[in-house]
């Protein structure tokens, strides 16, 4: 109980579990990597680069009308890129397991401390049997003031996870101009393809923030300003 998992900033492969039987993360524990990506002055993922993609990672930053993101929705495997100052990213979650009780948090969210912008969202992975819980998942972009950074990236692979109640959010910052949402995609072992959910958070960003570089034909089941 009350109890955090974490590892040092900028040890950008982040925390991979591998568990045999179930994994209980109880109202009061988290396994937090805040802050814990690509380091601030816009060291950027997946290569540990310097200002090419800074505070990009599943959605652009605001404030670039390029593409800045990297990696693939369907399958979460970075941290997010550092914004200016001393902002670093989000760090990297990887759990794998038979059954995944999630009541607290998983946090892969930029680490936003004073005058801070343009920092990105980290990256959350799960393969599972079964999920359930009442928890959260956030891979959020940040920022105190003037350009938010992009949201990071979240993938879900499990059998059944009907009985998990919890959110999950890959949102740019709260604060300053939005930039892009990052992506949560969900996956069952039935299924050809994915969901892939794309939301801001209410924000609005400008179009084309969260480029999709290929999803194939599926089914829009519903629509809102990203």
């Amino acid at each position: 109980n009350s109890s955090t998992l974490t590892t040092p900033t900028g040890y950008v492969s982040g925390v991979k579990l591998i568990v045999g039987g179930t994994l209980t993360i109880d109202a009061t524990s988290k396994i937090d990597v805040d802050g814990k990506g690509y380091p601030a002055y816009y060291y950027s993922g997946p290569d540990y680069s310097y200002n090419t993609r800074g505070g990009c990672h599943g959605g652009n930053r605001a404030g670039t009308s390029s593409n800045c993101t990297y990696g693939r929705y369907e399958r979460a495997r970075y941290s997010g890129s550092g914004g200016y100052y001393n902002g670093a990213g989000g760090g990297f979650i990887h759990i794998q397991t038979p059954n995944l009780v999630l009541n607290g948090q998983l946090r892969a969210n930029a680490g936003v401390t004073n005058s801070t912008y343009e920092i990105a969202g980290g990256g959350i992975h799960l393969e599972v049997g079964t999920l359930s819980g009442t928890g959260s998942l956030q891979a959020k972009g940040g920022g105190t003031y003037h350009n938010a950074g992009g949201g990071g990236r979240i993938s879900v692979y499990a059998r059944d996870r009907s009985l998990f109640t919890g959110s999950l959010s890959a949102a740019t910052g709260a604060n300053g101009y939005a930039g892009g949402a990052g992506t949560i995609y969900f996956k069952s072992p039935t299924e050809t393809y994915g969901h892939l959910q794309v939301d801001n958070g209410g924000r609005v960003a400008p179009g084309g923030s969260t480029p999709i570089r290929q999803v194939g034909r599926h089914t829009i089941l519903s629509s809102s300003l990203i």
